[in-house]
């Protein structure tokens, strides 16, 4: 692996937030650091966790899952991409850095730079993009280690060094314990031996090299300390039920998600489309971190409006596997049945998680599927007991349209509802009045508010009478007001993501 120093780095975005706006577990498209302005921060990046206070700072990579649970710690994120100089000037995006540390801790200086990056002023973007490599060398380059426990430090190592041959005497002499205690120890802290997490990490960097790159099966054998590369083909089919080429072949392959529906289902196993929809309004939380990854954008405009367009153009650019889950007009489906090698329509596949395990198994990556459900599960397990051992009652729903306040559901907020175990309800076909809303003595209200003009001076009006004010959660500040694109779409990532808004809700009450 290249010496990261030998990269040209491009800033992409800066942000600063509170943890408790990342709370959800999201994937890393580019490069990040994350550095820890005040507070004290709890990081999960895969299956590693650690804990970092003021000054530290955590390199993630792209394809990382990562999740900052916890409240209060202020952070700044920095997104960037790094590239290699090729001789006929051309520059490769490249993943396949060796960095001297993943985390750490920096000086007061190093931190004073990490809060100028954040100041916005119209020469920024150009000093950024200066500055940064900067305060990248001084956290990775000058930067001293978190102190950490032995098994912590064993850990790391392991997962720093991908191509070398882990034993425990190794280890041994890093962490300060004797073999026998660190395995034992290794073991049930992680639980795993030291060997079994040394060939997991080592099978997610081949993933990573052979979907990222175009190295040699032989040389990504050898990044990963296989002087054989059939020995490691066999190892690797045998973890992931596919041969690195197979493996190779099916990530190379040009997936494209018909409707918003099936791009969150694709995102939740980690699969970032050729084509989907995108639009800065209508697919905001998906344009804002995808929109450079994902090539094609189709139209996203009201659902289904520009469905003639949408199928013209897929049917120009050929995907390989094309997955819809919305209703199909006849002529879509004939169209796509005829011109797309593979076409896989959800229509009718009943619940979202039936659908999403569809949509795994199509791709081969039922593990992968099985972890995510496996973890949206456990949270809405706890989630349940926490409303059982409170008692707490049910959010009520409003859709506010023209002149009209409704009660709402669909079905992503029933299915929600009913695996955290709050009682579902019919939406009303009639509006109700703000005295039938006051007679329901709201403890919590989730609003989803039509965007034209007359549903807006409608609400305004609402809001500024007796009635509404007198709301129990109104008068406690817990009103909500719901994106309609995430609260509309139905799929796996879409569920993950109210379930975690449910959950802040829960933690804030």
């Amino acid at each position: 692996m290249r010496d990261w120093k030998e990269a040209l780095i491009r800033l992409e975005k800066t942000t600063t937030s509170t943890v408790s706006l990342v709370h959800s577990m999201a994937y890393a498209d580019t490069y990040m650091l994350c550095f820890v302005q005040s507070g004290s921060l709890a990081v999960q990046v895969n299956d590693t966790k650690a804990s970092l206070s003021p000054y530290h700072f955590y390199l993630l990579k792209p394809g990382d899952a990562y999740h900052f649970p916890g409240e209060g710690a202020e952070i700044a994120l920095f997104r960037f991409r790094m590239y290699e100089p090729r001789e006929n000037g051309e520059l490769l995006q490249a993943t396949n850095w060796h960095f001297p540390r993943r985390k750490g801790c920096a000086n007061e200086k190093t931190a004073d730079l990490a809060a100028a990056l954040l100041r916005k002023n119209k020469y920024a973007f150009f000093w950024n993009q200066v500055q940064f490599p900067d305060l990248l060398y001084r956290c990775l380059e000058e930067g001293s280690n978190i102190s950490m426990s032995g098994i912590e430090l064993a850990k790391q190592y392991i997962e720093e060094n991908p191509h070398a041959r882990i034993s425990l005497k190794t280890l041994a002499g890093l962490s300060g314990l004797h073999p026998s205690y660190l395995s034992e120890k290794f073991a049930q802290q992680t639980g795993k031996s030291v060997s079994q997490y040394a060939a997991e990490v080592k099978l997610t960097e081949a993933k990573r090299l052979i979907q990222t790159t175009t190295l040699p099966l032989k040389d990504i054998a050898h990044r990963i300390g296989y002087d054989d590369e059939f020995y490691f083909s066999r190892k690797f089919k045998k973890e992931v039920g596919l041969s690195p080429s197979q493996y190779r072949e099916k990530k190379m392959r040009k997936l494209a998600a018909y409707d918003l529906d099936s791009l969150g289902d694709l995102l939740a196993l980690r699969q970032i489309p050729f084509a989907a929809p995108m639009h800065p309004k209508w697919t905001k939380h998906y344009y804002e971190l995808y929109q450079h990854e994902v090539p094609v954008h189709l139209s996203a405009y009201r659902a289904n409006h520009d469905w003639q367009a949408n199928m013209e153009r897929l049917i120009d650019w050929k995907p390989d596997v094309l997955f819809a889950k919305r209703k199909l007009h006849e002529e879509e489906r004939n169209a796509f049945t005829v011109s797309i090698p593979t076409f896989i329509d959800l229509s009718n596949a009943g619940s979202w998680k039936d659908q999403f395990i569809l949509v795994a198994e199509a791709l081969h990556e039922q593990n992968e599927a099985q972890r995510f459900l496996s973890h949206y599960e456990e949270t809405a397990v706890a989630c349940k007991q926490s409303i059982e051992k409170e008692n707490t009652a049910s959010p009520v729903i409003l859709r506010i349209a023209g002149e009209g306040i409704y009660l709402y559901t669909n079905p992503g907020i029933s299915s929600l509802f009913h695996d955290v175990g709050f009682e579902g309800w019919q939406q009303s076909a009639a509006p109700l009045s703000l005295l039938e809303l006051k007679e329901l003595a709201p403890r919590w209200l989730w609003v989803l508010c039509l965007h034209d003009n007359q549903t807006k001076a409608f609400y305004e009006h609402v809001r500024q009478s007796e009635e509404w004010n007198g709301l129990p959660a109104v008068r406690t500040g817990q009103v909500k007001h719901l994106p309609s694109d995430l609260w509309f779409e139905y799929s796996a990532f879409a569920q993950w993501r109210k379930l975690l808004f449910l959950r802040a809700q829960l933690q804030s009450m």
